[in-house]
C-alpha cells in the first residue's frame, strides 16, 4: 500500500489518500476541505478511487466529500452506523458553526466495528473508538493506524461536542488502540504522526 497525507483547510485537517500498488484502487480518509488538492493527488498517482472512509462526521472531515462524489460517480461514502444522523445535519456535524458553507450529505453505506475494506490485496480494518463522537473510528492497515480525532500525538480528541464522552474516549483508546504493537505508526486527523508505544509511555491523558 502507498498513501499520502494532505493537510487541508484553515484547521490543517489531515486527509489521507490510500491506494493499492498493483490494482491502483484507492480510498480517501476524511476529505475535509480542498477538493482540488485531493483530486490532484488522485490524478497524479493514477488512482482509481473506490470509497471514502470517514473516521467521524464533523464538518472539518467531510467538507469535500460531496464534490468528490460529484466528480467520481462510482465512489461510495462510508460512515459508522452511529453517525448517519450527524452527517446529514449541519448543526450536529458542526459545519453550520465552523465552516463557510454548511455540509449536509447522505452516506451510501454504513459499517460496523471490525469491518474489513479491500483495495486490491490491501486490507483496511475499521476499529470503532467512540468518545469524540458516537461513531468515531480508526482504520488499521498492517502496522499503520489512521486515528482521526480519537488519538493525537501526546493528546486525545475533544469530548465537548454533541454526543462526546470523555470517559468513553479514554476507554476506547486504552482497550482498542493501546493493545496494538508499540511500533504501530499513528497518523491522526490533526497534527504530526506518532506511535502507539510513544503514546502508551508519554501521553498525559492516558
Amino acid at each position: 500500500m502507498d498513501f499520502k497525507k494532505l493537510e487541508l483547510g484553515f484547521g490543517q485537517m489531515n486527509s489521507y489518500i490510500l491506494w493499492d500498488q498493483e490494482s491502483k484502487e484507492g480510498a480517501i480518509i476524511d476529505p475535509g476541505y480542498d477538493f482540488y488538492l485531493i483530486d490532484k493527488t488522485i490524478k497524479e498517482n493514477e488512482i482509481k478511487p473506490k470509497f471514502i472512509l470517514l473516521t467521524h462526521s464533523h464538518g472539518d472531515h467531510i467538507g469535500a466529500a460531496k464534490e468528490l462524489k460529484e466528480n467520481y460517480k462510482d465512489l461510495l461514502l462510508y460512515v459508522h452506523q452511529a453517525e448517519v444522523e450527524m452527517i446529514n445535519n449541519p448543526e450536529l456535524n458542526l459545519s453550520k458553526l465552523t465552516q463557510m458553507e454548511a455540509v449536509k450529505i447522505q452516506a451510501d453505506k454504513t459499517f460496523e466495528d471490525g469491518q474489513i475494506f479491500n483495495l486490491g490485496d490491501t486490507e483496511i480494518k475499521a476499529i470503532h473508538t467512540p468518545g469524540h463522537s458516537p461513531g468515531g473510528t480508526c482504520f488499521l492497515v498492517d502496522n499503520i493506524l489512521f486515528s482521526g480525532d480519537t488519538l493525537f500525538s501526546l493528546s486525545v480528541g475533544r469530548s465537548d461536542f454533541y454526543f462526546g464522552d470523555q470517559d468513553q474516549l479514554i476507554h476506547s483508546i486504552k482497550t482498542k488502540l493501546l493493545t496494538l504493537e508499540d511500533r504501530t505508526a499513528v497518523y491522526p486527523g490533526h497534527g504530526p504522526e506518532t506511535t502507539i508505544g510513544r503514546e502508551r509511555e508519554r501521553n498525559p491523558f492516558l
